[in-house]
């Protein structure tokens, strides 16, 4: 990453000055959300310095989450207000002394308990801020196209769904407990290739941090186990992704073809079919027979993606032989389908994105 001094004017439209109004701002509210009610006296309650999380105080969701992002503005604009080489480290142990100062200050106060935790998470924020700045006024400079911003929406939605969160710290700690070692490819090779292709413009530490923002983020979805071995894996594939695409005018068709099929015809079980399902060739059919939140979902996802093909320049008849070819390889796997319905969300999602942007650049 770059440490010459940015041009404000083109990059974010926060000059210096005024970079450093919101970032004395946002330092009177962390005083203010910390310190308040201002009743110092006597010191009360101890620094609890053992460590983080496995001490005696008992940290909530709602605490943790707080301390962490009341001081990402901190990091922000403390980037955009000093525009020298090694504000990273400058901006870090600003954001520590401050904290520190802060945890201090709470001996005094009724009903604070000052933590080394607490500082860490604080600490932790600032740092993500500043990393943060350095990303958004990049992903400004850049101006990501219709494509970039599709990308980055399909990525979260095979990541989320179902959209199920929650922020009952106790419901998350129970997923924790249930950790699961299985390595399966079901939302890994298009995930990848989608976050791979909409960070490719980007720095390499703006696209871990976003990366692992996704999967910690992971953390808040009730219905979903946790499995390192295939976040691991999907991280390692993003980078990848993330660097072929860095390769100038390297083709996003072919990745996207072999991620789609991928997805499609795992857990990679062939058998021969003993008859063919002529009842799928009704379109829709499925989803009005059993419909569900599974099913709608898998409805549009299917859709979405055709449109990001059509909509990055791939043809018509490009999709519709992808869809031909996926759903017919799976009359091979067990308990799957070849379903007329996935060709026809082929053509609407390229048709759609025809009639929207009819002057597309060939992204693929």
């Amino acid at each position: 990453m770059s440490e010459n001094l940015p041009n404000f004017k083109n990059e974010t439209s926060f000059h210096p000055s005024r970079a450093r109004l919101f970032l004395l701002l946002s330092l009177g509210i962390i005083l203010y959300l910390t310190l308040f009610p201002f009743n110092f006296g006597p010191k009360q309650n101890p620094f609890d310095l053992s460590i983080p999380f496995f001490g005696s105080r008992h940290h909530s969701l709602s605490d943790m989450l707080s301390n962490f992002f009341l001081f990402i503005p901190l990091g922000v604009f403390f980037n955009w207000s000093f525009p020298v080489k090694g504000r990273l480290l400058w901006g870090c142990l600003a954001g520590a002394l401050l904290s520190l100062g802060v945890e201090i200050l709470q001996q005094y106060l009724p009903g604070r308990i000052p933590s080394l935790t607490d500082s860490i998470l604080n600490s932790s924020g600032t740092l993500a801020g500043l990393v943060m700045a350095q990303g958004l006024r990049n992903f400004w400079a850049l101006k990501p196209s219709t494509p970039d911003f599709l990308a980055l929406f399909l990525a979260f939605y095979f990541l989320y769904e179902p959209f199920l969160f929650t922020f009952d710290w106790g419901e998350i700690k129970e997923n924790l407990k249930h950790l699961s070692l299985i390595l399966d490819f079901k939302n890994v090779f298009l995930p990848s290739v989608l976050l791979g292709f909409f960070l490719r413009r980007y720095p390499l530490i703006f696209a871990i941090l976003l990366v692992w923002t996704f999967e910690i983020g992971r953390l808040f979805i009730v219905s979903i186990s946790l499995k390192p071995a295939k976040m691991f894996l999907r991280f390692i594939l993003t980078l990848f992704c993330y660097t072929l695409f860095r390769v100038p005018k390297f083709p996003l068709r072919p990745l996207f073809v072999g991620a789609y099929l991928l997805e499609a015809l795992y857990p990679f079980h062939f058998a021969w079919p003993s008859s063919f399902p002529w009842k799928h060739l009704i379109p829709f059919g499925l989803y009005l027979s059993h419909f569900s939140f599974e099913t709608f979902f898998n409805l549009f996802r299917e859709l979405f993606l055709f449109f990001f093909w059509g909509i990055s320049g791939g043809s018509v008849k490009g999709a519709l032989l992808l869809a031909t070819t996926s759903e017919t390889l799976q009359l091979f796997i067990p308990e799957r389908y070849f379903d007329l319905t996935t060709i026809i969300l082929a053509f609407l999602g390229v048709f759609v994105a025809n009639k929207l942007m009819p002057e597309k650049k060939d992204a693929l």
